[in-house]
């Protein structure tokens, strides 16, 4: 009964910071709360259209807008997450002179928000897609919803680790902003790990991202398309990462300090 009214109290704090970061960021007014789902999903769109206009070479039985939609939603997906989460203690260090609010409360509500955002706007644009000839439909959806799963689970460890990284040194959330760019053309977005020569290939598959998009690809084009994503890799990548970032998140604890 003890362990029911924890429970119970942590997912009311859990709520509470959810709407408190919703309505910090978007405001009461117009169209608020909207705007996690739109804002991805124009991000999105606008990907989906540039690439259709430029008519991007794919692969025989790929869709532009399917490749560009699988491609760009993943790298949303956990660079989102992960950018909001640098520096996220710092700007609520207020909410931890409140005995029920914990580090890790801050941190989940914020990666909850991104990917319900990416997750949302991802499957408005893909059904829009999809209904209107644009996009073919998922070859496996099982396949696709274990691929989505398990970038939720690398984005939720990587958000973590570089949260937690954040707070033990300010310098860092720079050098990740610079290194999430660098990071950006070669996760996978912009092309099939096969259409790469060997040693290119065998470098981006170190990239627990590129097996993500790799499987999503895979699960949503069938045969029409040959891919490299192994699973038991982005699995264990992911949850070495989520061990990681819980280990900062509890070692951080109340560290942070209120601003001078």
């Amino acid at each position: 009964m003890e362990s029911l009214e924890k429970l119970q109290r942590r997912a009311r704090v859990f709520w509470a910071i959810v709407a408190r970061e919703m309505i910090t960021r978007y405001g009461r007014n117009n169209i608020g709360f909207l705007w996690v789902l739109l804002e991805p999903l124009l991000f999105s769109l606008a990907i989906v259209v540039l690439w259709s206009l430029l008519k991007a070479p794919t692969n025989p039985g790929m869709s532009v807008a399917g490749f560009a939609l699988t491609g760009y939603a993943s790298v949303l997906l956990w660079r989102y997450p992960t950018n909001r989460c640098t520096n996220a203690l710092q700007t609520n260090w207020a909410l931890l002179y409140h005995k029920v609010v914990q580090p890790l409360d801050i941190y989940a509500a914020r990666i909850f928000m991104e990917v319900v955002a990416a997750t949302g706007g991802c499957l408005v644009l893909a059904t829009v897609l999809v209904s209107t000839g644009q996009m073919q439909a998922p070859s496996d959806p099982f396949g696709v919803v274990v691929a989505w799963y398990l970038l939720i689970l690398f984005a939720t460890g990587i958000a973590l680790t570089v949260g937690g990284l954040s707070v033990r040194s300010e310098s860092f959330e720079r050098v990740w902003h610079m290194l999430a760019y660098l990071l950006f053309p070669v996760s996978g977005p912009a092309f099939m790990v096969e259409w790469l020569p060997d040693t290119a290939r065998e470098a981006v598959l170190v990239l627990p991202m590129v097996h993500s998009v790799e499987m999503l690809r895979g699960a949503w084009f069938g045969d029409a398309v040959v891919t490299h994503g192994n699973p038991m890799y982005l699995g264990a990548t992911s949850l070495t990462l989520v061990v990681i970032g819980l280990a900062l998140v509890n070692q951080n604890g109340r560290r942070v300090e209120a601003p001078a």
